[in-house]
């Protein structure tokens, strides 16, 4: 049986914590703390150094001024947060409790890394691959810390990016196996609403509606194809695209 977590962070699609069920409100006294716990996350949140975080959080200040700011800031993150053992402190390197927290995006992580070992066994199984990939749906409610430009939080919002995107093509290649084109092609629709610029997915989802008899679905999605290529990169399906949109008029 899983034990519950008293605080509990989310970070895909939006940043909001909750302490005992309750929502944690935020003000303008609590930015900058905010944006410590939000460089921590985006670090890892597994024994990040301060020297980084100092560096990160007051590039400007000296090194005995941003210590004594991110020991300032510190302090109020751990009474925001209501859990002193929360933040975890060893070695110069700081540490979110994983025994007080749950956070969205580690989940998120398991999950992913969960489902990329099954589909990488010999006989993978539907049930659990359905029922996995179901929680990693779930899970995932947008980009991690949509909208904020810091580069430590892009490097990691393009990393799980990356990887969620892959698993779900080879996801969908899993159903396209056994014939269900109609869970494949919820993979690919999953993964064109992340990356609508990813040719691939056009024609993968393409080659589902055709499978599935739907010959006018598949047309509207290679005219989107066709409008988002020209649209972003100047440039019209591939001569791929085209022999699968032949077959769909044949």
């Amino acid at each position: 049986m899983q034990v519950s977590k008293p605080l509990r962070i989310y970070t895909l699609g939006r940043f909001s914590m909750v302490r005992n069920g309750e929502p944690i409100k935020f003000s303008a006294k609590t930015k900058k703390p905010i944006t410590l716990l939000k460089a921590l996350l985006a670090a890892g949140g597994r024994e990040v150094s301060l020297l980084q975080l100092a560096d990160t959080l007051w590039p400007e200040a000296d090194g005995d001024s941003a210590h004594n700011s991110l020991n300032v800031t510190l302090y109020r993150l751990r009474k925001l947060l209501g859990e002193h053992d929360a933040i975890q402190l060893m070695d110069s390197k700081m540490s979110l409790n994983s025994q007080l927290c749950w956070v969205d995006v580690w989940e998120f992580e398991r999950q992913l890394n969960s489902v990329d070992a099954m589909l990488k066994t010999a006989q993978p199984s539907p049930e659990s691959i359905r029922a996995e990939s179901s929680k990693l749906l779930e899970i995932c409610q947008g980009g991690f810390l949509k909208g904020e430009t810091c580069a430590m939080i892009i490097a990691m919002r393009k990393r799980l990016h990356g990887k969620f995107l892959r698993v779900l093509d080879a996801i969908g290649q899993f159903w396209e196996k056994l014939g269900e084109w109609s869970h494949a092609r919820q993979f690919y629709q999953k993964g064109l609403e992340l990356e609508p610029m990813l040719e691939a997915l056009y024609q993968r989802l393409m080659i589902c509606h055709r499978e599935m008899g739907e010959r006018a679905e598949a047309m509207v999605v290679y005219h989107l194809c066709q409008e988002s290529l020209s649209t972003h990169l100047n440039l019209t399906p591939s001569l791929q695209t085209e022999a699968i949109r032949r077959t769909l008029i044949d």
